[in-house]
């Protein structure tokens, strides 16, 4: 296990830098992951209120995903990465104005914004890795960029808890989501600190817009996009509702649940940790079995409602 974890000390400072920067602008992620539904509940908005306004900022990923991604062909990815920090922790800190004060419009408006700044959050890390850390590293950075938002949501849970349940007339839930939509702007800091040139690809500057779409392996990218595409369509239906269910289910306030969400990313982000390990050990067919393990698990919680009753419910929920 030693060994495992010493490789991790060879990613190259700058790329370590950029995860860390990720990983501050994660605390946003997190945070509201954990406390944005059950503040709305709160504030008097219905679970089909809710799922309407997150339905938009998932929209927003999805419409602009892929356009965004060939945008940054040959393009920089430091000032995509000093925008971003910039602009979603201003962009949360409308959006709980917006929630506070009802104002329908500028909930979606703000959604919308929200999809397409995590988009620039969460789309460039993998380019810039493959760009400028060297072959023998990249699993271990990539596996680190994937911790990001499992090892925030961490600290996150952490903090929520023990700060809503000390000084629960102070920490509110809006006041905790501002401050943690404060820290996200920690990532200049380590922005700051990379000083490398940044690497970009070689190009054909004689290379039309048409011959780069169509330089794509598309028939390698859908094969590789589809099966996670079906998951990720079933945990995007079920993840950015687990606090309401959890609190309609089984009465889990704020505090509770992020306690729920520290232990339970606590295990994403040491699973995480191995996948250089597992990979070099299984290949890729450990793909297939950890997408298996994910559809039994994601069933087993989707089912939950009807064992709700028996003792240990929350625990096989969980």
């Amino acid at each position: 296990m030693k060994k495992i974890f010493i490789a991790y000390r060879h990613v190259e400072p700058a790329v370590l830098n950029l995860i860390l920067a990720e990983f501050c602008l994660q605390f946003i992620n997190g945070a509201f992951f954990l406390l944005l539904n059950l503040y709305m509940t709160k504030c008097g908005y219905t679970d089909v209120q809710i799922a309407n306004y997150v339905s938009w900022r998932y929209a927003a990923v999805v419409l602009f995903a892929v356009p965004f991604g060939m945008y940054l062909r040959n393009r920089r990815i430091l000032p995509v990465m000093w925008a971003s920090a910039v602009a979603l922790p201003v962009l949360s800190l409308i959006l709980l104005e917006c929630i506070d004060h009802h104002f329908t419009a500028g909930i979606v408006t703000v959604a919308i914004l929200w999809g397409v700044v995590f988009n620039l959050v969460g789309i460039p890390i993998i380019p810039y890795i493959l760009r400028n850390a060297a072959p023998e590293t990249r699993s271990e950075a990539i596996a680190l960029h994937a911790a990001t938002w499992s090892s925030s949501q961490i600290i996150a849970g952490l903090g929520i808890a023990v700060l809503s349940s000390t000084l629960p007339a102070i920490f509110t839930d809006k006041v905790l989501l501002q401050l943690f939509s404060v820290l996200g702007l920690g990532a200049l800091f380590f922005l700051s600190r990379i000083k490398i040139v940044e690497k970009l690809p070689e190009t054909n500057i004689n290379e039309t817009k048409i011959a780069q779409i169509n330089s794509y392996d598309w028939d390698l990218i859908a094969k590789a996009s589809i099966p996670t595409l079906l998951v990720a369509t079933g945990a995007g239906l079920a993840i950015p509702f687990m606090n309401l269910f959890f609190y309609n289910s089984f009465g889990l306030d704020s505090a509770h649940f992020a306690l729920l969400g520290m232990v339970t990313s606590f295990l994403v982000s040491f699973s995480v940790l191995f996948t250089p390990y597992i990979k070099n050990r299984l290949g890729y067919n450990a793909i297939i079995i950890t997408q298996l393990a994910s559809i039994t698990t994601l069933v087993l919680m989707g089912v939950a409602d009807y064992y709700s009753g028996f003792g240990l419910a929350l625990w096989a929920a969980v």
